[in-house]
């Protein structure tokens, strides 16, 4: 089963943390010059709001991330020797730097650069970072083509956020290469804000798409390098989601409920 990859994940972590740094990372930022210093970025967000036993007046994705950090249910923070956060939501922001140590607030590939060889020292390899970045365009063509086929939205679902945690990217795309389907035009995409706190209502019906808080966009594109990363990762801005959990600082209307809240 396709969930077992992060199951599976959790153990291999901790194996690799004795061999090279592990960051766990929050947000979209650009973990292709992350991997590119041989540092393993892990996407750590809450999913599951059955570990929340106590609330913290967050939005369903906060809740849980805080909880499996208390509760020391989640092996990649286990693992992690550093925590990187985006700037996107302020609530965010601050509730990792409030629960989480050490932690850096990401702003712009510049300066993440500037942060990784200073803390890793180690310098930043180009050539090494361009190779990562045409992995990760194979993986986002990929993706984009299960997209766009006719197996179910909840296993295209599956598969855009279980096989991030095939952490070596050749095997990943060895992966995802062998998906058998067939193309399909059409398809139902809904763009959400907290990704996490509701995609259980919805991952049956349609194709989900985290371009807000969490979730990572996935682009067909010629570009590699920084002009990759720079096309990848443009924030939507002026854009909402269509459908949003209650308690969101930053999107006030078209609230739903998560089942797992008063």
């Amino acid at each position: 089963m396709i969930e077992n990859l992060r199951r599976e994940a959790y153990p291999a972590a901790i194996y690799k943390s004795r061999e090279m740094p592990v960051v766990s990372y929050f947000g979209h930022i650009p973990w292709e010059i992350i991997y590119s210093f041989d540092v393993l970025p892990i996407r750590a967000y809450g999913i599951d709001y059955y570990v929340v036993e106590e609330e913290h007046s967050l939005c369903s994705m906060l809740n849980s991330t805080v909880e499996y950090l208390r509760r020391d249910k989640c092996p990649f923070m286990y693992a992690s020797s550093y925590f990187i956060v985006d700037d996107y939501c302020p609530l965010r922001t601050q509730v990792i730097q409030e629960h989480f140590d050490p932690v850096y607030v990401y702003q712009d590939p510049d300066r993440l650069i500037n942060f990784l060889e200073d803390t890793f020292e180690k310098e930043f390899d180009e050539e090494q970072f361009i190779q990562v970045t045409e992995k990760s365009a194979r993986i986002s063509e990929l993706l984009v083509d299960i997209q766009y086929s006719n197996l179910p939205p909840s296993d295209i679902n599956k598969y855009q956020y279980f096989t991030q945690y095939i952490f070596d990217l050749d095997e990943r795309i060895q992966y995802l290469e062998s998906v058998e389907f067939q193309k399909k035009k059409d398809q139902n995409f809904i763009e959400l804000g907290q990704i996490a706190g509701i995609f259980q209502h919805f991952d049956q019906e349609v194709i989900l798409e985290g371009r807000f808080c969490e979730g990572e966009s996935h682009i067909v594109t010629e570009s590699r390098g920084f002009n990759f990363i720079q096309e990848k990762y443009q924030r939507p801005v002026g854009q909402q989601p269509k459908f949003n959990v209650n308690r969101c600082e930053l999107f006030k209307e078209n609230y739903l409920k998560y089942e797992g809240e008063d």
